[in-house]
């Protein structure tokens, strides 16, 4: 992993959502596409925060009505970012001291262009070592 670059790894497009949008519209998203996370994006295509499938445990112990209740009030806010061009072994590196499963890819106009999961690290790292 030392060579390569988080564009190797990370899953691209990544599915984004707007604050004011719907829990349970989301929760549907989510699952169509087969993702455990979306990135809360604001009118530019940049990150303000996550929403992941454990926030959706914290929807459902809340008790709230997912139909009446937007995403802006479950989402992380303190993201952590990387860029396509930044080392993978960096951005496992940053996930591992934040404890975080999710880290969004932005470009240089911060804008969202992918996403790099635990589960896009241990893909990435099986298929390597399989060559």
């Amino acid at each position: 992993m030392h060579n390569s670059s988080v564009a190797d790894l990370m899953s691209s497009p990544v599915l984004t959502v707007r604050p004011n949008d719907s829990a349970r519209e989301v929760a549907g998203a989510m699952r169509d596409a087969g993702v455990n996370s979306v990135v809360v994006t604001d009118a530019e295509c940049r990150p303000t925060g996550i929403l992941t499938a454990t926030d959706y445990v914290r929807i459902t112990s809340d008790a709230v009505d997912p139909r009446e209740t937007s995403v802006e009030r479950y989402t992380a806010t303190d993201i952590v970012t990387t860029q396509p061009t930044d080392p993978a072994a960096t951005a496992a590196e940053m996930m591992m001291s934040h404890g975080i499963k999710h880290l969004p890819v932005v470009d240089s106009d911060d804008q969202v262009v992918g996403i790099v999961t635990t589960t896009d690290l241990t893909e990435y790292l099986a298929s390597k070592n399989k060559s």
